[in-house]
């Protein structure tokens, strides 16, 4: 059979995502990569891959997905509580990422 994976080849194991994100999808890519479900990546990532979007909207979009993953990617940073002075309130409490 031609179209059997070979043993030697790590890429044969991988199925291709689907078109539409799953509630229940599991990445095939290993336990070191998430795959977002958030919708607003989802409309981002659709405009990307239009071809009917100009260059400056593609970059636009780009930049805005960058934020996005850097929010998903910081979601688990431990913080703690600092002291700080805010004029005209009674806060004096912050808090700062530690991780």
């Amino acid at each position: 059979d031609d179209d059997a994976p070979t043993t030697g080849d790590a890429s044969a194991a991988l199925e291709p995502a689907p078109a539409k994100v799953e509630a229940n999808f599991e990445a095939p890519y290993g336990p070191n990569v998430h795959v977002s479900k958030h919708p607003v990546l989802a409309h981002k990532l659709s405009i990307l891959r239009s071809s009917s979007t100009p260059p400056s909207s593609f970059r636009a979009s780009l930049r805005e997905i960058t934020f996005h993953l850097g929010y998903e990617a910081t979601a688990t940073l431990t913080t703690r509580d600092i002291p700080i002075t805010v004029p005209a309130t009674n806060h004096t409490d912050h808090i700062e990422a530690t991780g």
